[in-house]
C-alpha cells in the first residue's frame, strides 16, 4: 500500500497496527478510564465523609440529608441499589446493602467484629 503517514497530532503511529491488536488498545484504555472514574469516585466519597465528620455529622444524617435537598426522591427499580443496610465500623466507605457478601464483611466477621446496622 502507498498510502499517506496520517498526522493525528498523537504521540503515537497506529496506521501500521492490525485490527486486533487496535482492539485490544480500546479495550485496555477503557478499563483504565474506569479504573480512573472509580478512584476519583472513592476520592470524592471519602472527602464528603470526611467533610461530614468535620461538622459534626453521621454519614447517615449526610445521607439524609441529600435525599431531602432532591426532594425526597428515592430510587426504585431493578438493578438499582437500595438503602444501605451495613456499614463497616472503623470505614464508613464501606458498605454493604445485600447480595454477595464483600472480603471486608466475611474478614471482620472472622475477628469476631460486627458491622453497623444502618436503618
Amino acid at each position: 500500500m502507498n498510502e499517506e503517514k496520517r498526522n493525528t497530532g498523537l504521540p503515537y503511529d497506529f496506521s501500521e497496527l492490525p485490527e486486533e491488536e487496535l482492539e485490544q488498545i480500546i479495550k485496555t484504555a477503557e478499563k483504565e478510564i474506569e479504573r480512573r472514574k472509580e478512584v476519583k469516585r472513592e476520592i470524592a466519597l471519602h472527602q464528603v465523609l470526611a467533610a461530614a465528620q468535620e461538622a459534626g455529622m453521621t454519614p447517615e444524617e449526610l445521607l439524609r440529608m441529600a435525599t431531602e435537598a432532591k426532594g425526597g426522591r428515592r430510587r426504585h427499580g431493578g438493578g438499582k441499589r437500595g438503602a444501605i443496610a451495613w456499614r463497616h465500623p472503623d470505614d464508613p466507605g464501606k458498605v454493604y446493602r445485600g447480595g454477595k457478601k464483600p472480603e471486608w464483611l466475611k474478614e471482620l466477621k472472622e475477628k469476631g467484629r460486627e458491622p453497623v446496622k444502618v436503618e
